[in-house]
């Protein structure tokens, strides 16, 4: 690119312009100092959990080539998810119990919108179920059973005021185009994810907790339109299977999205008697429910602090991980962790947040959950992986096509 001094001037100018909005929007909505001693008070500390009574615990993540290669302009996406499921043991910290097989699915996405649509929902179902010989015929079904078990629809009707159908969801679901890869990365990242935990939670195996690498957020709830993306169906009837066998599902995430985050670990040091520049280590915060709290939080401008029938709290395991979101879902945290006073809920949180706690202490992951560190390693794809992957698909095409119009993703159009 050809600098000048006028050109210069202007891309300083048109930099400091950008600064200064995002200098705005970062001093907007923070805290008073009304809400901070509000925060400041609602901290909760707990114990270093070095040993534990007998638990189970299960994790779920996922990956994926988006997309693996490309022919004359169509794309083959590859989606893998793998589970595992550990007990608590005396001699080991964790033991891995069940060896759980590897979801995994493939979607063709061709020019023609009703062929590509098609193609991403057939994937959808097989995902959710883990079976790849389902047949097409079988295929809205599926999706329509997952539709039936989530309480999306339930919660849309209670806090939008909608009343949407069975029918009309699965017409207006949102599928990306051909050429939308981003889109169709999260969408069969996601779905291949939320998979896995759908089957696990289907099985007879009863974990005390599950762990996902996400959030309960509902991207599309908050539209007054009658479109939504699968996976909100699928993360919702997650959870509510999981409340079914009393366990929890949690929801961590390292992007907790608070712009005030300084202000809160400043008050978790306070709270815990540490000196200014110390951190904080085995506290958390629920933040502030409407219809349970009588304080609120300048998180975001959002209609919802918290996603659509979820708890959001930050906690901190260790002072060498950052401050992590964790999502339950509210149905399990009114039925298992609300109590009839402040303090025995609290003991409830505390509770689960030292088993959580307990499962962060394997050096290979310390202050992270080793369950979810362990499924990320073992899904995650190299690029030697990538490379066979894309053979083995070249590999199996027909003869009449021309295999040297076959490209891998880094040479794709995005």
């Amino acid at each position: 690119m050809r600098f000048d001094m006028e050109f210069n001037k202007s891309l300083s100018d048109a930099i400091a312009d950008v600064s200064k909005k995002v200098a705005e929007w970062d001093a907007s909505n923070q805290p008073d100092n009304t809400e901070k001693l509000e925060m400041a008070k609602r901290i909760v500390s707990f114990d270093h959990c070095t040993s534990s009574e007998h638990f189970t615990v299960a994790a779920v993540d996922s990956t994926g080539d988006y997309p693996s290669v490309n022919y004359n302009d169509s794309f083959v996406h590859a989606s893998f998810s793998q589970a595992v499921v550990y007990e608590t043991s005396a001699t080991y910290g964790l033991r891995e119990t069940e060896a759980v097989p590897t979801n995994f699915g493939f979607c063709w996405m061709p020019d023609g919108k009703s062929i590509a649509e098609n193609n991403l929902k057939s994937v959808f179902a097989k995902l959710s179920i883990g079976s790849l010989a389902l047949p097409d015929t079988q295929t809205e079904s599926v999706l329509r059973d997952v539709i039936k078990k989530s309480d999306y629809l339930s919660l849309k009707k209670k806090l939008k005021q909608q009343s949407i159908s069975v029918d009309e969801t699965l017409a207006e679901l949102i599928l990306p185009k051909q050429f939308d890869t981003s889109n169709i990365a999260i969408q069969l990242n996601s779905v291949a994810k939320l998979g896995g935990m759908y089957q696990l939670l289907l099985t007879d195996l009863s974990p005390d907790i599950f762990l996902l690498n996400t959030t309960l957020v509902l991207p599309t709830f908050g539209d007054d339109r009658k479109s939504s993306l699968f996976f909100e169906h699928l993360k919702r009837a997650c959870c509510v299977l999981a409340k079914e066998k009393s366990a929890a599902l949690c929801a961590l995430s390292k992007s907790h999205g608070v712009k005030c985050i300084d202000e809160i670990e400043i008050a978790a040091a306070h709270s815990q008697g540490l000196v200014r520049g110390q951190v904080a280590e085995h506290w958390y915060l629920r933040l502030p429910i409407s219809e349970e709290d009588e304080w609120c939080f300048s998180l975001s401008n959002a209609s919802f602090p918290h996603p659509p029938g979820a708890v959001t709290y930050l906690i901190r395991f260790h002072k060498n991980m950052p401050v992590m979101r964790v999502d339950l879902d509210f149905s399990y945290w009114i039925a298992n962790i609300k109590a009839e006073t402040v303090e025995k809920t609290r003991a409830n949180e505390k509770a689960l947040f030292s088993k959580l706690d307990y499962t962060c202490h394997d050096q290979r992951s310390l202050g992270y959950p080793y369950p979810l560190r362990a499924c990320q390693e073992r899904v995650s794809l190299t690029q030697t992986e990538r490379d066979v992957l894309k053979k083995q698909i070249t590999a199996a095409v027909k003869n009449d096509i021309e295999h040297h119009a076959f490209k891998g993703s880094s040479s794709s159009s995005r």
